[in-house]
């Protein structure tokens, strides 16, 4: 009979030998190796999903702010007999850094070619006036420290924010709150600076406000108004407002009305995001040159005149948003178009295009071009016969 310690192992005791073991890390390794491949893939779509969406979101945001003031531009500016646009108009708001300040362009909408290529800025003016009446006219010359005197006051509200404008006086348009209307001449518009006044609101309610919009001692507009000026009501809240490219995206810069607040920098102007990711904004004037209610002719030009303003009968523009995602390849090998052709390509760092195959270089992001054409329809209703 055999001893007991002289019985070989079986060979599952044995155990796995080194090649085993690194057989299995091998397959092991090819798995993982797989698997990370997969998920980078799946990552890297997922990413590009995502930026292209946000573009998408984005430029939707950009889309829809745009349209929407651009359908209000020149509510409470236009009437066929008379009309203040082009006018340089002088301001006064007491609550500003520097009180006086000047419109440039009293128009619905203002084009600034950015030039280059670069960049446009789009100004839009608008009242918020309850009903839109046409431009009251002076009943006779007066001063601007004086009342106006017009021939009929119905439709101009206390608190109001007017514009007289005297085309046939040589002079600038200038900007006043209304603060009440004379004792025994109630078409006498009265516009005092630092005055109470008390009105009711929309809801019903007594507001009794100081008057911050007249400066003391009268609207500087180097003369006297003539029987021919007209006085333009602009509603309680006007809207003068400028939209730019900055800082990689859409910015709204306000001049009226003015929010301290929201002036980070002591611009006098209150700025404010729209849409981040905006790269591009280009604009044109829509104009029916031969008085046939069609629009023949798209350009930048801004109208040097009162008629040649209301020949602007619609505004295309174009707004170009870039995804944050950058991608290894090259993805857009050509430059996105608007209605008037390509748009100027710079890389990310706002610089020409100078570094192709680099992350600065434009080629390696996604983008979502947006255009539309808006008619502006206090424009064309003003000249409808």
């Amino acid at each position: 009979m055999k001893r007991a310690n002289n019985i070989k192992p079986l060979r599952s005791m044995i155990g796995m030998s080194l090649v085993e073991i690194l057989a299995a890390m091998l397959i092991g390794l090819i798995g993982m190796t797989i698997i990370m491949q997969v998920f980078a893939l799946s990552e890297s779509r997922k990413r590009t999903t995502g930026g292209t969406s946000d573009a998408q979101i984005t430029g939707n945001i950009a889309m829809f702010t745009l349209e929407r003031e651009l359908r209000n531009a020149g509510y409470g500016m236009i009437t066929t007999e008379s009309n203040m646009l082009g006018c340089t108009t002088v301001a006064y708001d007491s609550t500003r850094n520097i009180p006086d300040f000047t419109i440039n362009q009293m128009a619905p909408v203002a084009i600034v070619d950015g030039g280059g290529g670069a960049p446009d800025q789009m100004t839009i003016i608008y009242g918020d006036a309850p009903q839109s009446i046409d431009g009251a006219e002076f009943s006779s010359s007066a001063n601007p420290v004086d009342n106006f005197p017009l021939s009929n006051a119905a439709g101009i509200r206390l608190g109001a924010i007017a514009v007289a404008s005297d085309p046939g006086g040589g002079v600038n348009c200038a900007m006043v709150e209304v603060t009440g209307f004379a004792v025994g001449a109630v078409n006498n518009v009265m516009h005092v600076s630092g005055a109470s006044y008390t009105y009711t609101n929309n809801f019903g309610f007594p507001v009794t406000v100081t008057a911050t919009r007249n400066k003391p001692g009268g609207v500087n507009v180097g003369g006297a108004f003539t029987n021919n000026a007209r006085l333009f009501s602009l509603g309680r809240s006007p809207t003068v407002i400028t939209y730019l490219v900055n800082n990689g995206g859409l910015e709204s810069r306000t001049l009226v009305p003015y929010n301290a607040a929201q002036d980070a920098n002591n611009d006098d102007l209150s700025e404010a995001e729209v849409a981040d990711g905006v790269v591009q904004f280009q604009a044109q004037y829509g104009k029916d040159t031969d008085a046939d209610r069609i629009v023949d002719t798209w350009d930048q030009t801004t109208p040097a005149t009162a008629a040649g303003w209301l020949e602007v009968q619609a505004v295309r523009f174009g707004v170009l948003v870039r995804s944050s995602q950058f991608e290894r390849t090259a993805v857009t090998t050509v430059a996105p178009t608007w209605y008037a052709g390509a748009y100027t390509m710079t890389d990310v760092d706002g610089t020409p295009d100078s570094n192709p195959g680099d992350a600065n270089d434009w080629r390696h992001y996604r983008y979502r071009n947006y255009q539309t054409v808006v008619p502006l329809r206090n424009m064309i209703w003003s000249t409808e016969p």
